[in-house]
């Protein structure tokens, strides 16, 4: 089974360290992806110095994190880190490195993720529910996806969760 595993928000809490690192966001607006243009240009600005500058402040989504890759990691015939976050590869991966966090490649892209090859896909997007084998981590801003119904989606709320699937 080849598993394409989501960097930010699913491994990296990016939104909490961004917003730690300035006055001029309120975790509450990330709870609908509703930002103001003005909202998602800090946004963008903060959480783009913050992987280009200062990679290893940004905490791991949850504790364990590690643990539960490595689990995952083990079950698996490939698993790669897919993200949208462009032009930090080696801090990504000096990231994933401290955290300790197994993987076989990294890949950075715009295209929509789900247009690569990958028999499950591990994510928070909401745009890539009914395009693919999905477990979506559980987020407020995902909150209004019908996963119960869904042949091809199921939600999870920790990447142990993601470890039964896997199995």
């Amino acid at each position: 089974m080849k598993v394409a595993l989501d960097l930010e928000e699913v491994l990296a809490d990016t939104i909490s360290e961004a917003c730690n690192s300035t006055d001029k966001l309120d975790a509450s607006s990330f709870e609908s992806w509703d930002l103001s243009d003005e909202e998602w240009q800090v946004y963008s600005g903060v959480s783009d110095s913050l992987w280009r500058h200062d990679p290893i402040s940004i905490p791991p989504i949850e504790d364990d994190v590690a643990e539960y890759v490595a689990t995952i990691y083990e079950e698996v015939d490939r698993l790669d880190i897919v993200t949208a976050r462009m032009h930090v590869d080696k801090n990504v991966e000096m990231w994933l490195q401290y955290h300790d966090i197994p993987h076989d490649d990294l890949l950075l892209t715009r295209t929509p993720k789900y247009e690569y090859e990958y028999d499950l896909y591990i994510d928070d997007n909401p745009e890539m529910f009914g395009e693919c084998r999905l477990l979506l981590r559980d987020h407020p801003h995902n909150q209004h996806l019908d996963t119960e119904s869904s042949e091809s989606c199921d939600r999870i709320h920790s990447l142990k969760d993601a470890m039964e699937f896997v199995r």
